[in-house]
């Protein structure tokens, strides 16, 4: 509510709060996965540093990062808004985004102390049983399609049909969020990245859940639904 409400009227920012709460895939929010605190965390990051106080959304930063790995988009997105402000210290907001991909170098060292490979949990992903690795997201998207249309099941057709739907769903609205002039160019560069580190790899896995943390295109939708009504 702080975050779109630093953008916009109070009627918008219930609005967007609203419909995280009630988007489809809100049941993650809920359940025992990382959404809810990755939310909270990433919301926060990004409402301190359009307050003008980069350090401390550096810290949350690297607590989203904590959660998922996708808060690691969150540091180009505070660079650039730290970029953008006539006010920036350069020595000291340098440091301070460097602490946002510190978790993952500390779980790297912790993995390399416990198994010998500090990249242990990437070649997991990597490994047959899941056969993740990066890709481009159209070839994510080509083998997704493939996979729901060659599907016997109607159960399976229509769990691939939501990878592609909500997948889709995200990559228009990070698109909108660009063409925008009202979008801070900060959380259109998030959404970007966000979707991107979910997509770009061998298969479309998860995106209903993973859409969730691209919150801040709704004020996208906040804003068309303000003009139509």
């Amino acid at each position: 509510h702080r975050l779109v409400r630093q953008e916009r009227d109070s009627s918008s920012a219930w609005f967007c709060m609203l419909m995280v709460a009630f988007f489809p895939t809100a049941v993650f929010l809920t359940a025992p996965f990382t959404e809810a605190s990755f939310l909270a965390a990433a919301a926060a990051s990004l409402w301190l540093a359009r307050s003008g106080r980069i350090v401390p959304a550096c810290v949350i930063a690297a607590l989203a990062a904590t959660f998922r790995l996708t808060g690691l988009a969150l540091l180009p997105a505070l660079g650039l808004e730290m970029l953008l402000r006539s006010h920036w210290r350069p020595r000291r907001h340098m440091l301070a985004l460097l602490l946002i991909p510190l978790p993952l170098a500390l779980y790297c060292a912790y993995m390399a102390v416990h198994t010998g490979d500090a990249l242990a949990l990437f070649r997991a992903e990597a490994s047959p049983s899941f056969g993740q690795v990066p890709a481009p997201p159209w070839s994510g998207f080509a083998l997704t399609w493939n996979t729901m249309v060659s599907a016997t099941s109607g159960e399976n057709r229509s769990i691939f049909a939501r990878e592609i739907a909500f997948g889709l769903l995200g990559l228009v609205a990070w698109i909108c969020m660009w063409i925008s002039p009202r979008v801070p160019r900060s959380f259109a560069l998030y959404c970007t990245l966000a979707w991107l580190m979910t997509t770009s790899i061998t298969f479309w896995r998860s995106e209903p859940r993973y859409i969730l943390g691209l919150f801040p295109a709704l004020i996208v939708l906040a804003d068309v639904t303000t003009r139509r009504l």
